[in-house]
């Protein structure tokens, strides 16, 4: 039943645009560049998932705004690096508790009656992937020997700097665990992003992204780490005027065949509140 399916917006031609049913849902990339609607867009996607009462929603905000409104309904919220790591180790966990579950009752896939499936939104998964490298480089810089003359740090620590090297390395490892084996435990990832680029969504994880949307981007680049490297000639970065906010091209929803291009609904901040004002008791 279409009741069942995710309603985001509207397609070019009026219709609704509707996402699978949670059984069947991909994993969600978002990529544009800033003041395209990629909050709004991500906004959509939660506020009619915040309504199903079988879905706990988690979420990673290091910026400390963008899920602000979300906060009552989310299940658990990281807003420092220290505790997005923590987060995605408990995301793992669970994948693996489920993965256990499901061999005890010799099944394939997710039931929804063995418990809530659970979305994962990444706010900035760029920043996600450097936050604590900066953090821990900060550090280096102001516990190192100081030149007696200028004050200044003669050289980075080096034990910091390999944390920092380290801290990124686990996070963006626990990132590839969760999109290439949480689907079929029922927990999705939806990641969005200001920039996807080569370097943050190489091929490998870009793949386990089965569900793809592309607001307005600032390359030919951009547009073949989000849609495709087929799509990279026929879509130009800019095909989405500026005043559409909201607006994008998508690949991957069922029955698509060739990227479809939609508008997202737009919803204001008290409309938001009341999506999201439901205190969620769901536990992972």
């Amino acid at each position: 039943m279409t009741s069942d399916r995710i309603l985001i917006g509207r397609r070019i031609d009026g219709r609704p645009f509707l996402l699978a049913t949670l059984a069947l849902l991909e994993h969600i990339l978002i990529g544009g560049k800033t003041g395209t609607g990629k909050s709004g867009l991500t906004s959509a996607i939660g506020a009619d998932l915040a309504q199903r009462r079988d879905v706990a929603l988690v979420g990673i905000d290091l910026k400390l705004t963008e899920l602000a409104l979300w906060r009552p309904r989310l299940t658990a919220l990281a807003t420092t690096a220290n505790e997005a790591s923590l987060l995605l180790a408990l995301v793992v966990a669970e994948i693996r508790r489920r993965n256990e579950l499901m061999e005890r009752h010799n099944l394939r896939m997710w039931q929804p009656d063995l418990g809530p499936w659970i979305v994962l939104v990444i706010d900035e998964l760029a920043r996600l992937a450097g936050i604590a490298v900066e953090h821990l480089l900060e550090q280096a810089q102001t516990s190192t020997e100081l030149d007696p003359t200028t004050g200044r740090p003669v050289k980075l620590d080096a034990n910091l700097h390999r944390q920092a090297k380290d801290a990124l390395a686990v996070r963006m490892a626990l990132i590839d665990w969760i999109v290439a084996v949480g689907r079929a435990a029922g927990v999705k990832l939806i990641a969005a992003t200001q920039y996807p680029t080569a370097d943050v969504i190489d091929s490998a994880i870009r793949s386990q992204f089965g569900l793809r949307f592309m607001l307005r981007v600032i390359s030919k680049e951009q547009v073949a780490v989000i849609l495709g490297a087929g799509n990279q000639n026929h879509i130009e970065p800019d095909s989405i005027p500026a005043s559409e906010r909201g607006g994008f091209w998508c690949v991957g929803n069922p029955g698509d065949h060739r990227p479809v291009r939609g508008r997202a609904f737009w919803f204001n901040d008290p409309t938001l509140t009341q999506r999201f004002q439901t205190t969620s008791h769901l536990r992972i």
